[in-house]
Order: C-alpha cells, then sequence, then structure tokens
C-alpha cells in the first residue's frame, strides 16, 4: 500500500494540513558528537477526508527512526532513574485500578523503556511482568531486575500468552496501526486486553500545543480514529477516557472480522479541518505575543525551561527572533547536551544558582508541566527573575519595581 493512501480507510484523498519545511528528525537532547547526524527534514501532516485520520502522509524512512529508537533514546529521561515522568506513569495505572483487575496477571508492555511501568504492576499487583524495547532504556530495565527483550516488538518473541498488553506512548508511533494491533492481538488469551495511552490530537490542536507534532510521530489521534483502529484489528472498546492530553482506552480481543465502528466521519473531517486552521492562528498568535513582551525586556539573558519537543517546536516558530543563550531542564543526564537543529546547550537547573537573576528571563517551555516547572521558579522571580509562560496566553511574572505595563499572572 503506498503511504499516499490513509492507513485506516485506504483512501487517497488527503489534504494537508500542517507543513514546516525543515524540522530536526530527532527532538531531545543529544551529545554533541552526534549533532550533525541529526538530518533537518521536511514534516507533513494530513488529514483523510474520507475517515477524519491525522497522519504524516510522508513520513521520513524507518530505518533513519531505527537509528533514532536504538540510539538517540539514551537521551530520554528515565522515571526509574530520575522520577521524571513518574506521575504520568502513576496516572495510568490507577486509570487501570479503576476499571480492571490487575493481579497476578501475565503482562506484557511494548515500548516499556526503562520498565517503570512494569515494576509498579510487579510491586504493587503482584503482576509476571515482561517487556521489549530497542533502545538503550531496555539496559535500565535489567538493572530494576524487569525482563526486557532490546529488540523491536514481533509476535515470534513470546510463547506465552498474556493476559494485558500495555502500549503507552507506542501506537502514534507506528506506521500502519491496524496491521500493527492485529499482531498484538496474537498474543493475548482469549478475551484478553490490551490497555493504550496516545496523545490525543484534539487535545493538542484546541490548546494550541506547540510541538507536539514531529517526525516520530506518524499517527495523531482522536477518540474517533482510535476506535476504529480497534475495531477493524479485531477489539471491543471496554472503556475510552479522553479527557485530558492523553487518550486512554481498554480494549478486548474479540472475533476479528474488520467491522467498521459507527463513528460520525462526515462531521470529524470539518470539524478537524477547522481546528487546524485554529491551530495554525493560535501558534502565529502566541509567537507574535511573545515577540511583543520580550521586546520590553531587551538587553536581558534568555532561557528556554524543559529540553523537550515542545522547545523544539517554539524555537521553530520563533527563530527569527528568539534566540536563547541556553535550555534549562530537570533533568541531570541532559546536563552538557545539545538541542539537535538548533545546537543550544542544555543545563540543569542547578544553573538557576549561578546566573544572574536581575539580568534574566527564563520562558517555560512545556504545556503539561507548566505549574511544576512554575513553583521551581517562584523562589528565583524574588531574586530578580523573569518568567514566562506561554499558556493559556502569554504572562509574565516580574519582580518588583519592574515594568509596570506587563500582565502578571
Amino acid at each position: 500500500m503506498s503511504v499516499f493512501t490513509c492507513p485506516i480507510c485506504k483512501n487517497s484523498d488527503v489534504m494537508t494540513v500542517l507543513h514546516y519545511d525543515k524540522y530536526p528528525l530527532y527532538i531531545k537532547p543529544i551529545s554533541k558528537d552526534l549533532i550533525d547526524t541529526v538530518a533537518l527534514k521536511p514534516l507533513t501532516i494530513s488529514l483523510c477526508n474520507s475517515c477524519g485520520y491525522v497522519y504524516q502522509e510522508k513520513p521520513v524512512d524507518s530505518s533513519e527512526l531505527s537509528a533514532i529508537y536504538e540510539t538517540n533514546y539514551s537521551s530520554y529521561h528515565s522515571p526509574a532513574l530520575s522520577g521524571i515522568g513518574s506521575s504520568l506513569a502513576k496516572e495510568f495505572l490507577l486509570f487501570l485500578e479503576k476499571n480492571i483487575s490487575l493481579t497476578q496477571k501475565k503482562v506484557l508492555e511494548i515500548g516499556c523503556y526503562d520498565g517503570y511501568f512494569l515494576t509498579l504492576l510487579r510491586d504493587q499487583h503482584v503482576c509476571h511482568v515482561i517487556g521489549c524495547d530497542p533502545s538503550p532504556g531496555a539496559e535500565i530495565a535489567h538493572q530494576m531486575n524487569v525482563a526486557v527483550f532490546k529488540e523491536y516488538y514481533s509476535p515470534g518473541l513470546f510463547k506465552e500468552k498474556f493476559d494485558i498488553v500495555v502500549l503507552r506512548s507506542v501506537l502514534e508511533h507506528i506506521q500502519e496501526p491496524i496491521p500493527f494491533l492485529k499482531e498484538v492481538r496474537c498474543v493475548l488469551k482469549t478475551n484478553g486486553r490490551v490497555v493504550i495511552e496516545v496523545p490525543n490530537v484534539i487535545y493538542s490542536l484546541k490548546n494550541g500545543v506547540i510541538g507536539d507534532f514531529f517526525h516520530e510521530h506518524i499517527s495523531y489521534f482522536s477518540n474517533d480514529s482510535l476506535k476504529k483502529c480497534l475495531m477493524q484489528s479485531g477489539f471491543n472498546i471496554v472503556i475510552i477516557d479522553d479527557n485530558s492530553y492523553y487518550i486512554r482506552v481498554i480494549a478486548e480481543k474479540t472475533i476479528l472480522d474488520n467491522r467498521q465502528e459507527n463513528t460520525d466521519s462526515a462531521r470529524m473531517t470539518p470539524m478537524l479541518k477547522q481546528m487546524f486552521e485554529d491551530f495554525n492562528e493560535l501558534t502565529e498568535n502566541m509567537a507574535n505575543d511573545l515577540q511583543s513582551a520580550l521586546k520590553q525586556f531587551s538587553g536581558k539573558t534568555i532561557y528556554l525551561y524543559g529540553g523537550g519537543g515542545h522547545t523544539l517546536g517554539l524555537l521553530n516558530k520563533t527563530q527569527n527572533f528568539l534566540k536563547p543563550l541556553g535550555v534549562i531542564d530537570g533533568d541531570p543526564s541532559k546536563e552538557g547536551k545539545y538541542l539537535p537543529g538548533f545546537n543550544i546547550p542544555v543545563y540543569s537547573r542547578t544553573v538557576l544558582d549561578r546566573i544572574d537573576c536581575e539580568k534574566t528571563i527564563v520562558i517555560i517551555s512545556s504545556k503539561i508541566f507548566q505549574n511544576e516547572i512554575l513553583e521551581i521558579l517562584m523562589a528565583y522571580i524574588l531574586k530578580g527573575l523573569i518568567i514566562v509562560v506561554l499558556y493559556p496566553t502569554i504572562n509574565c511574572l516580574i519582580p518588583k519595581n519592574e515594568i509596570k505595563n506587563i500582565t502578571i499572572i
């Protein structure tokens, strides 16, 4: 099947809704000696006019993405080692605990990275756990005494059948989600369940979350499109929750008959088209408002707080005026690395104790962790630091006796 055809409904009637001429192939900080290995490539996001599925119409070659997962993912934060991201894993566990029995279940997690979520299941619910992940995170999992295959998922890896298969932040990386889910189905027991967490494209668009579209994410799911994938893959929806940044779903293995979920695609497609138009306007306004705010603080040094995809998206949108001295991140393992595509150095948050706060602005470059980062930075506003937040609109927190005509949260 051509990559120009919708992976869900096989229709070729698609429209481009978002495009960047050059976007870094990898969005996490990497060591300086690897900077030249990260290519800048066009990024095109398309919308299927038939079924409302949002996806990369022309994804980069799979071998290039494989190199990222197998090598560069060593710079991804580890909840097991740093605690960063552990709250999201615990939230997902609460979602499961409310809806299914977990005690002593056989659980496989595909894309388990460092195995942190599997340790929660093992230690809190006496589950028999195993994982697979091609990245260096698998080595961390081994240190946690979690059995992990350092490989891409294949049904042939496993001789046993599982009660539950977990896919957290995995399905959005898959070019052909329906064949992949059918392969997941192969390792489930009769009436076994797949539990999934994927970013919610509706949330990203409504909130103008810059940086949520990048090469690694090939599929961008709504409630509607995720249901379609699961139904066509031989699953019945048990429960679905799409009230946050993530869509979380539990689905049960059933007879594989390629049924179509009865969803209102005729309504979804024009709605998503309008949402992308609004998103482009929202992010353009964010860039313009940020530029206006920063002009009133000319001469101050700028740092961004957040060494991830959001920062790459922000820099891509504002590269004509935003020139930060560096990026601050709460993960100490990113210290001394650089943002690909922009070659900006990354510092741990201890740099806050070394900078001249009275001459510095820190822009919080995150939607999900904005409040957490703000709590960390509030102590430094007493030392003269100016803090800029981006959501829901551009706002500045300023020390006393600073410029008076800036909006303060």
